[in-house]
Protein backbone atom coordinates (compact mmCIF):
# COMPACT_ATOMS: atom_id res chain seq x y z
CA UNK A 1 0.00 0.00 0.00
CA UNK A 2 1.22 3.70 -0.90
CA UNK A 3 0.01 7.41 -0.64
CA UNK A 4 -0.39 9.46 2.50
CA UNK A 5 -3.98 7.91 3.17
CA UNK A 6 -2.36 4.64 3.69
CA UNK A 7 0.78 5.61 6.00
CA UNK A 8 -1.73 7.86 8.00
CA UNK A 9 -4.12 3.98 8.15
CA UNK A 10 -0.90 2.70 9.32
CA UNK A 11 0.10 4.98 11.64
CA UNK A 12 -3.25 4.95 13.43
CA UNK A 13 -3.08 1.39 13.40
CA UNK A 14 0.11 0.82 14.91
CA UNK A 15 -1.28 3.27 17.94
CA UNK A 16 -3.84 0.74 18.25
CA UNK A 17 -1.21 -2.33 18.38
CA UNK A 18 0.99 -0.36 21.20
CA UNK A 19 -1.53 -0.15 23.21
CA UNK A 20 -1.60 -1.92 26.44
CA UNK A 21 -4.77 -5.05 25.45
CA UNK A 22 -6.78 -3.53 28.78
CA UNK A 23 -6.66 -0.37 26.73
CA UNK A 24 -7.12 -1.74 23.48
CA UNK A 25 -10.39 -3.54 24.01
CA UNK A 26 -11.84 -0.78 25.63
CA UNK A 27 -10.83 1.27 23.15
CA UNK A 28 -12.17 -1.52 20.30
CA UNK A 29 -15.36 -1.91 22.34
CA UNK A 30 -16.14 1.96 22.05
CA UNK A 31 -15.79 1.92 18.93
CA UNK A 32 -17.60 -1.02 17.90
CA UNK A 33 -20.70 0.70 19.53
CA UNK A 34 -20.72 4.23 18.02
CA UNK A 35 -20.28 2.24 14.46
CA UNK A 36 -22.59 -0.41 14.99
CA UNK A 37 -25.37 1.45 13.10
CA UNK A 38 -23.28 1.33 10.45
CA UNK A 39 -23.61 -2.45 10.05
CA UNK A 40 -27.57 -2.48 9.10
CA UNK A 41 -27.19 -3.39 5.04
CA UNK A 42 -30.47 -0.91 4.55
CA UNK A 43 -28.13 2.28 6.70
CA UNK A 44 -25.04 1.32 4.42
CA UNK A 45 -26.35 0.87 0.98
CA UNK A 46 -28.37 4.08 1.69
CA UNK A 47 -25.23 5.64 2.45
CA UNK A 48 -22.93 4.29 0.32
CA UNK A 49 -24.13 7.01 -2.05
CA UNK A 50 -26.04 10.20 -1.99
CA UNK A 51 -27.78 12.32 -4.59
CA UNK A 52 -27.19 15.74 -3.64
CA UNK A 53 -24.18 17.95 -2.00
CA UNK A 54 -24.21 19.72 1.27
CA UNK A 55 -23.42 22.87 -0.76
CA UNK A 56 -26.50 22.48 -2.68
CA UNK A 57 -28.87 23.16 -0.12
CA UNK A 58 -27.88 27.14 -0.72
CA UNK A 59 -25.77 27.01 -3.80
CA UNK A 60 -27.76 24.87 -6.31
CA UNK A 61 -29.13 26.76 -9.71
CA UNK A 62 -32.46 25.92 -8.45
CA UNK A 63 -34.15 25.79 -5.16
CA UNK A 64 -33.47 23.04 -3.16
CA UNK A 65 -36.06 21.22 0.04
CA UNK A 66 -34.52 18.52 2.29
CA UNK A 67 -37.01 16.38 3.22
CA UNK A 68 -35.28 14.01 6.42
CA UNK A 69 -38.20 11.57 8.00
CA UNK A 70 -37.88 8.85 10.37
CA UNK A 71 -40.24 6.38 11.69
CA UNK A 72 -40.86 6.26 15.63
CA UNK A 73 -39.19 2.85 16.02
CA UNK A 74 -36.02 4.13 14.21
CA UNK A 75 -35.71 7.26 15.81
CA UNK A 76 -33.11 6.11 18.66
CA UNK A 77 -31.36 3.84 16.50
CA UNK A 78 -30.68 6.47 13.56
CA UNK A 79 -30.78 9.71 16.25
CA UNK A 80 -26.45 9.19 15.35
CA UNK A 81 -27.18 9.51 11.64
CA UNK A 82 -29.26 12.76 11.74
CA UNK A 83 -26.95 14.15 14.26
CA UNK A 84 -23.72 13.95 11.83
CA UNK A 85 -25.77 15.22 9.11
CA UNK A 86 -27.29 18.32 10.63
CA UNK A 87 -23.72 18.96 12.01
CA UNK A 88 -21.90 18.49 8.54
CA UNK A 89 -25.24 21.28 7.13
CA UNK A 90 -24.14 23.79 9.88
CA UNK A 91 -20.62 23.21 9.46
CA UNK A 92 -20.06 23.37 5.63
CA UNK A 93 -22.73 26.08 5.09
CA UNK A 94 -21.38 28.72 8.02
CA UNK A 95 -18.10 28.49 6.98
CA UNK A 96 -17.31 31.58 4.38
CA UNK A 97 -18.31 35.19 4.73
CA UNK A 98 -16.96 38.38 2.54
CA UNK A 99 -17.43 41.67 3.06
CA UNK A 100 -18.44 44.25 0.71
CA UNK A 101 -18.40 48.59 1.39
CA UNK A 102 -17.81 47.40 5.40
CA UNK A 103 -21.11 45.20 5.42
CA UNK A 104 -21.63 41.26 5.10
CA UNK A 105 -21.93 39.97 1.14
CA UNK A 106 -23.97 37.08 0.38
CA UNK A 107 -22.22 34.70 -0.93
CA UNK A 108 -24.60 31.84 -1.13
CA UNK A 109 -27.28 31.55 -4.06
CA UNK A 110 -30.94 30.66 -1.73
CA UNK A 111 -31.48 31.26 2.17
CA UNK A 112 -31.42 28.17 4.24
CA UNK A 113 -34.64 27.66 6.46
CA UNK A 114 -33.72 24.69 9.00
CA UNK A 115 -37.41 23.17 10.05
CA UNK A 116 -36.52 21.21 13.35
CA UNK A 117 -40.09 19.34 14.65
CA UNK A 118 -39.22 17.15 18.39
CA UNK A 119 -35.35 18.89 17.48
CA UNK A 120 -34.56 17.82 21.57
CA UNK A 121 -35.19 14.31 21.11
CA UNK A 122 -31.88 14.29 18.79
CA UNK A 123 -29.91 15.40 22.22
CA UNK A 124 -27.97 17.72 22.80
CA UNK A 125 -26.28 19.25 19.62
CA UNK A 126 -23.62 21.46 21.05
CA UNK A 127 -22.92 22.93 17.51
CA UNK A 128 -26.21 24.18 17.11
CA UNK A 129 -26.20 26.01 20.36
CA UNK A 130 -22.96 27.55 19.50
CA UNK A 131 -24.03 28.86 16.24
CA UNK A 132 -27.70 29.85 16.54
CA UNK A 133 -26.42 33.24 17.07
CA UNK A 134 -24.53 33.84 14.43
CA UNK A 135 -26.38 31.17 11.57
CA UNK A 136 -28.37 34.65 10.34
CA UNK A 137 -25.12 36.20 8.91
CA UNK A 138 -24.51 33.40 7.24
CA UNK A 139 -28.33 33.04 5.31
CA UNK A 140 -29.38 30.50 7.88
CA UNK A 141 -32.83 30.51 9.70
CA UNK A 142 -33.26 27.87 12.27
CA UNK A 143 -37.38 26.74 13.16
CA UNK A 144 -37.31 24.66 16.01
CA UNK A 145 -40.02 23.13 17.72
CA UNK A 146 -40.28 21.59 21.28
CA UNK A 147 -42.91 19.93 23.31
CA UNK A 148 -42.20 22.08 26.72
CA UNK A 149 -39.52 23.88 28.56
CA UNK A 150 -38.91 20.77 30.73
CA UNK A 151 -37.97 18.54 27.16
CA UNK A 152 -35.30 21.71 26.30
CA UNK A 153 -33.87 22.14 29.90
CA UNK A 154 -33.53 19.04 30.67
CA UNK A 155 -29.88 18.44 32.08
CA UNK A 156 -30.19 14.46 31.05
CA UNK A 157 -31.85 14.75 27.72
CA UNK A 158 -31.39 18.36 26.63
CA UNK A 159 -29.32 20.97 26.89
CA UNK A 160 -29.58 21.85 31.14
CA UNK A 161 -30.95 24.80 32.85
CA UNK A 162 -28.21 27.68 31.27
CA UNK A 163 -29.28 26.44 27.71
CA UNK A 164 -29.08 29.67 25.08
CA UNK A 165 -31.27 28.27 22.85
CA UNK A 166 -34.40 30.51 23.64
CA UNK A 167 -32.09 33.35 24.07
CA UNK A 168 -31.13 33.32 20.56
CA UNK A 169 -34.58 32.61 19.01
CA UNK A 170 -35.87 36.32 17.71
CA UNK A 171 -39.16 34.59 17.64
CA UNK A 172 -41.31 32.02 20.19
CA UNK A 173 -44.50 30.99 19.78
CA UNK A 174 -46.30 29.38 22.39
CA UNK A 175 -49.54 26.84 22.58
CA UNK A 176 -51.45 26.01 25.49
CA UNK A 177 -48.67 24.19 28.13
CA UNK A 178 -49.47 21.35 30.23
CA UNK A 179 -46.93 21.56 32.40
CA UNK A 180 -46.76 24.15 35.47
CA UNK A 181 -43.15 25.11 34.67
CA UNK A 182 -43.66 26.10 31.06
CA UNK A 183 -46.41 28.33 32.24
CA UNK A 184 -44.21 29.82 34.65
CA UNK A 185 -41.64 30.32 31.95
CA UNK A 186 -44.36 32.08 29.48
CA UNK A 187 -46.08 34.09 32.66
CA UNK A 188 -42.72 35.98 32.80
CA UNK A 189 -41.86 36.09 29.01
CA UNK A 190 -45.03 37.95 28.80
CA UNK A 191 -44.03 40.40 31.53
CA UNK A 192 -45.71 42.68 34.45
CA UNK A 193 -48.95 45.48 34.15
CA UNK A 194 -50.04 47.87 36.44
CA UNK A 195 -53.74 47.64 37.48
CA UNK A 196 -56.15 49.81 39.83
CA UNK A 197 -57.55 48.05 42.64
CA UNK A 198 -60.35 49.81 44.66
CA UNK A 199 -60.39 48.66 48.36
CA UNK A 200 -63.49 49.69 50.21
CA UNK A 201 -63.63 50.09 54.19
CA UNK A 202 -66.97 50.11 55.87
CA UNK A 203 -67.88 51.83 59.14
CA UNK A 204 -70.82 52.24 61.24
CA UNK A 205 -71.51 55.59 59.98
CA UNK A 206 -68.85 56.11 57.04
CA UNK A 207 -67.66 54.18 54.17
CA UNK A 208 -64.31 55.36 52.37
CA UNK A 209 -63.30 53.71 48.83
CA UNK A 210 -59.28 54.02 48.15
CA UNK A 211 -57.82 53.27 44.69
CA UNK A 212 -54.24 51.43 44.82
CA UNK A 213 -52.08 51.07 41.59
CA UNK A 214 -50.59 47.62 41.69
CA UNK A 215 -48.70 45.25 39.64
CA UNK A 216 -49.74 42.06 38.29
CA UNK A 217 -47.86 39.71 36.00
CA UNK A 218 -49.86 39.95 32.14
CA UNK A 219 -50.81 36.56 32.31
CA UNK A 220 -50.59 34.77 35.39
CA UNK A 221 -49.59 30.69 35.77
CA UNK A 222 -53.00 30.26 35.81
CA UNK A 223 -54.33 31.91 32.78
CA UNK A 224 -51.94 30.11 31.02
CA UNK A 225 -52.69 27.41 32.14
CA UNK A 226 -56.46 27.67 30.67
CA UNK A 227 -55.72 29.05 27.45
CA UNK A 228 -58.45 28.17 25.31
CA UNK A 229 -57.06 25.04 23.13
CA UNK A 230 -58.57 23.33 19.82
CA UNK A 231 -61.90 22.05 19.87
CA UNK A 232 -62.38 18.79 17.70
CA UNK A 233 -65.53 17.01 16.44
CA UNK A 234 -66.13 13.85 14.29
CA UNK A 235 -66.03 14.32 10.37
CA UNK A 236 -66.36 11.60 8.06
CA UNK A 237 -65.49 9.05 11.04
CA UNK A 238 -62.42 10.69 12.03
CA UNK A 239 -61.67 13.32 14.38
CA UNK A 240 -60.93 16.95 13.10
CA UNK A 241 -60.29 20.45 14.36
CA UNK A 242 -63.73 22.69 14.25
CA UNK A 243 -62.31 25.63 16.30
CA UNK A 244 -58.69 26.62 16.84
CA UNK A 245 -56.91 27.51 20.09
CA UNK A 246 -55.21 30.36 21.26
CA UNK A 247 -51.90 31.34 21.33
CA UNK A 248 -49.07 33.68 22.65
CA UNK A 249 -46.02 35.27 20.18
CA UNK A 250 -43.13 37.05 21.36
CA UNK A 251 -41.14 38.94 19.64
CA UNK A 252 -37.93 40.08 20.63
CA UNK A 253 -38.27 43.87 21.30
CA UNK A 254 -42.37 44.27 21.18
CA UNK A 255 -45.00 43.12 23.63
CA UNK A 256 -46.17 39.95 23.59
CA UNK A 257 -49.00 38.95 21.04
CA UNK A 258 -51.89 36.99 21.53
CA UNK A 259 -54.12 35.53 19.07
CA UNK A 260 -55.62 32.38 17.90
CA UNK A 261 -54.03 29.50 16.40
CA UNK A 262 -53.70 29.22 12.61
CA UNK A 263 -55.70 26.31 10.72
CA UNK A 264 -53.69 25.40 7.59
CA UNK A 265 -56.68 23.49 6.30
CA UNK A 266 -58.70 27.02 6.25
CA UNK A 267 -56.34 28.83 4.22
CA UNK A 268 -56.24 28.40 0.92
CA UNK A 269 -52.57 28.78 0.08
CA UNK A 270 -51.47 26.43 3.18
CA UNK A 271 -54.47 23.68 2.26
CA UNK A 272 -52.86 23.76 -1.34
CA UNK A 273 -49.31 22.75 -0.32
CA UNK A 274 -50.31 20.49 1.88
CA UNK A 275 -52.02 18.29 -0.97
CA UNK A 276 -48.54 18.48 -3.03
CA UNK A 277 -48.13 14.31 -3.38
CA UNK A 278 -44.89 12.88 -1.47
CA UNK A 279 -42.55 12.22 -4.32
CA UNK A 280 -41.51 8.25 -4.39
CA UNK A 281 -37.72 9.26 -5.67
CA UNK A 282 -34.93 11.41 -4.93
CA UNK A 283 -33.69 14.04 -7.80
CA UNK A 284 -30.44 13.20 -8.43
CA UNK A 285 -28.37 16.50 -8.31
CA UNK A 286 -24.89 15.92 -7.89
CA UNK A 287 -23.72 12.68 -10.29
CA UNK A 288 -20.25 13.24 -9.57
CA UNK A 289 -20.47 12.36 -5.86
CA UNK A 290 -18.10 9.51 -5.14
CA UNK A 291 -15.21 10.93 -7.13
CA UNK A 292 -15.74 14.63 -5.35
CA UNK A 293 -15.48 12.75 -2.13
CA UNK A 294 -12.63 10.31 -2.75
CA UNK A 295 -10.89 13.74 -4.03
CA UNK A 296 -12.12 15.13 -0.35
CA UNK A 297 -10.83 12.41 1.56
CA UNK A 298 -7.47 12.13 -1.01
CA UNK A 299 -6.91 15.97 0.35
CA UNK A 300 -7.85 15.87 3.84
CA UNK A 301 -4.63 12.97 3.74
CA UNK A 302 -2.47 15.03 2.44
CA UNK A 303 -3.10 18.12 4.67
CA UNK A 304 -3.07 15.26 7.54
CA UNK A 305 0.65 13.96 6.09
CA UNK A 306 2.15 17.05 6.02
CA UNK A 307 0.80 18.38 9.41
CA UNK A 308 2.42 14.92 10.48
CA UNK A 309 5.83 15.38 8.87
CA UNK A 310 5.70 19.20 10.52
CA UNK A 311 5.42 17.66 13.99
CA UNK A 312 8.34 14.74 13.66
CA UNK A 313 10.83 17.40 12.45
CA UNK A 314 13.17 18.42 14.60
CA UNK A 315 12.87 21.91 16.06
CA UNK A 316 15.88 23.91 15.03
CA UNK A 317 18.19 24.75 18.41
CA UNK A 318 17.35 27.72 20.71
CA UNK A 319 20.22 29.88 22.20
CA UNK A 320 19.56 31.15 25.29
CA UNK A 321 20.87 34.28 26.37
Amino acid sequence: MSGPNYRIVNASGRDMMDRPEEEGGSVLSTAKSYLSLYRNPVVRENISDSHFRIRDLMHHDDHVSLFIVTRPTDKARLRPLIRILLNMIVRLLADRIEFEGGRPKPVYKHKLLMMLDEFPSLGKLEILQESLAFLAGYGIKCYLVCQDINQLKSSRTGYGQDESITSNCHIQNAFPPNWVETAEHLSKLTGQTTIVKEQVTKGDKHTSRTLQEVQRSLLTVDECLRMPRPVKGMKDGRDVIERAGDMIIYVAGFPAVYGHQPLYFKEAIFQKRAEVPALMTSDRLSGEFREASFQMIARMGEIMEADTQALERPLPPVQIT
